[in-house]
């Protein structure tokens, strides 16, 4: 399935975070964790050549497609992506703002469901994030924790005993870890 026909499909439905269906979602919208990894091998995605940046998209797709959480996922390279079809994936919380401004090769990986994302060469070389409904952090970071488990079987991840997982940031160095809540604040005034 090209991009277009699977942005076709998604038009007129929300994915399965926007239901508004998890706990607490009269003021939780969404819940969002996030975890940054580079690979060892190749350096940072800003500085990264464009041949080594086609090289590590490949390197992650191969992974993602032994994933058994991932056996269902949509992916695209770069080269099928337009800006266009990049907005749409933006809005719909499965890339970046930085995704969407990159000129370097770049790989994108979602479920059908739209609750599990994946950018490749974004700040960092994978970008894994899990969004689900409502007051839900407990359930996105086991699913991240899932998929980064099956991924790292058969990708290296740069990891120095004493710093944790390095990233392209230094506010990220550690676990890589970043969780959020959208919150609808009109609904938390409300329900004080």
């Amino acid at each position: 399935m090209n991009l277009v026909n699977k942005i076709d499909q998604m038009v007129g439905k929300s994915g399965e975070w926007l239901k508004g269906k998890g706990p607490s979602n009269d003021v939780v919208i969404s819940s969002r964790v996030r975890l940054a990894r580079n690979l060892t091998g190749y350096v940072f995605s800003e500085y990264i050549e464009e041949s080594m940046a086609e090289k590590l998209v490949l390197h992650v797709k191969k992974a993602i497609e032994g994933s058994n959480y991932l056996k269902e996922h949509v992916f695209f390279s770069y080269k099928d992506v337009t800006v266009l079809d990049k907005e749409v994936l933006k809005e719909r919380h499965l890339i970046s703002g930085d995704l969407v401004q990159s000129k370097k090769p770049l790989g994108i990986c979602f479920t059908p469901d739209e609750i599990v994302s994946i950018m490749i060469n974004e700040e960092d070389h994978l970008r894994m994030q899990v969004l689900q409904s409502g007051f839900n952090l407990v359930e996105a970071l086991r699913l991240v924790d899932v998929i980064d488990a099956e991924l790292s079987e058969s990708l290296d991840f740069a990891f120095n005993p004493m710093l944790g997982y390095l990233t392209a940031c230094p506010t990220n160095i550690g676990t890589g870890l970043r969780a959020s809540c959208m919150l609808h604040l009109p609904a938390l005034v409300m329900t004080k």
